[in-house]
């Protein structure tokens, strides 16, 4: 059985154009061509993940998929709107969109898509405990569905992050702490890998934003953002809005400290005080 936590919290588009809670099966989403956006940014690491392993190379949507993410002209980006991929795969209604996605090798393991009435449901599934996985494989109860916030548990606290010094290394400080947390409690997983190679290639609490970028190969502060919305490790663990020229966060659950960094996440200057905890 496939369980979740719901949210109600809006992700990048204004609430006019958020994805709706409205589908089939309550663990799911409904995202109609306005919100396309959503959907594609939710689906495009785990399709790039899957079709970068070895293992799939002789996959006809691996070669294709290798094949329109590199090219020139109408690249396949993570940031796409629905005009955008509809000339960059040649389609015309979410359909086939959807046909494209589940020709991905393993992509039902790892989400349910269909489509229901000129309209994409889809819900992503991930190993909640993956040593427990390994050791039963076959135990259905290990696996959980989440969407892009997949805690409603109140903020600790929250804070606006900048390219000034002080605001972005207060989240820097946080995220290097989440990663290393994830590393630790799933170290198989393709996300830990990714997070270890920027380790290895300097990431620390004390560099500056372009020196960020560069190991994380990203171009600006919209991008983090846009990285901390869709990455694993940061669900459940901190909720993050765009806000012009900032990205505004809440902290949903504290990380634990390493020795290794020096100091703890700075204290939270705006107290929490809505029960709710989100802005």
């Amino acid at each position: 059985m496939v369980t979740a936590q719901r949210t109600g919290v809006t992700t990048r588009s204004s609430a006019a154009h958020a994805r709706t809670t409205t589908a089939t099966e309550p663990w799911m989403y409904r995202y109609t061509v306005t919100t396309f956006d959503q959907l594609h940014a939710e689906l495009y690491p785990i399709l790039h993940e899957l079709a970068m392993q070895k293992i799939n190379d002789d996959s006809y949507f691996c070669k294709k998929w290798k094949q329109i993410t590199s090219r020139n002209q109408l690249k396949m980006t993570p940031k796409m709107t629905w005009k955008q991929a509809q000339e960059c795969l040649g389609i015309s209604d979410l359909s086939q969109y959807k046909d494209f996605v589940l020709q991905c090798p393993k992509i039902q393991d790892r989400i349910k898509i269909t489509y229901n009435k000129g309209a994409i449901e889809m819900g992503v599934i991930q190993q909640e405990d993956l040593e427990i996985q390994t050791k039963n494989k076959s135990h259905q109860g290990n696996l959980k569905s989440t969407s892009s916030v997949s805690s409603i548990s109140p903020a600790l606290y929250r804070d606006t992050c900048d390219e000034t010094p002080k605001k972005f290394q207060s989240l820097l400080k946080l995220i290097i702490l989440i990663f290393y947390d994830f590393i630790d409690q799933h170290p198989e997983d393709p996300y830990s890998r990714i997070c270890q190679e920027w380790f290895n290639k300097g990431l620390t609490d004390e560099l500056d934003p372009q020196d960020v970028y560069d190991v994380c190969n990203i171009s600006n502060l919209e991008d983090l953002y846009f990285l901390l919305h869709i990455a694993l490790p940061t669900k459940g663990k901190i909720h993050v809005q765009w806000n012009q020229d900032a990205i505004d966060y809440e902290i949903l659950e504290q990380p634990q400290d390493k020795q290794s960094l020096a100091g703890n996440v700075e204290a939270p200057r705006t107290p929490m005080t809505d029960s709710t905890g989100y802005l």
